[in-house]
């Protein structure tokens, strides 16, 4: 139900690998959810990290995911440290989300 409402909005396309790959990790996450409740009997808590852009202080989230806004967090991403040509285009560094 939430990949089908995600999927339809404007602000959300994805190239038909995406897709494909976002979905999978939705399917993933929910059997690991399983798996967990199932060890433990009860539920994680889940927090949901964000990638933010440039000076973004806040997202605007749609009103079907009001009820997962406080569990999630922006961050901005680290400036490389290592000279790793792949992190690097037109030869300026790229940001990396923090580990």
């Amino acid at each position: 139900k939430l990949w089908h409402h995600i999927q339809s909005m404007d602000s959300f396309k994805l190239t038909k690998r995406q897709d494909t790959m976002f979905l999978a990790k939705l399917f993933q996450l929910k059997n690991t959810l399983k798996q967990y409740e199932q060890a433990f009997a009860h539920k994680p808590k889940i927090l949901i990290f964000i990638r933010k852009k440039d000076q973004e202080t806040s997202l605007h989230l749609p009103a079907f995911l009001n009820e997962v806004a406080p569990m999630i967090t922006l961050y901005a991403g680290a400036e490389v440290l290592d000279a790793n040509p792949e992190q690097y285009a037109g030869g300026e560094k790229q940001d990396v989300p923090n580990r």
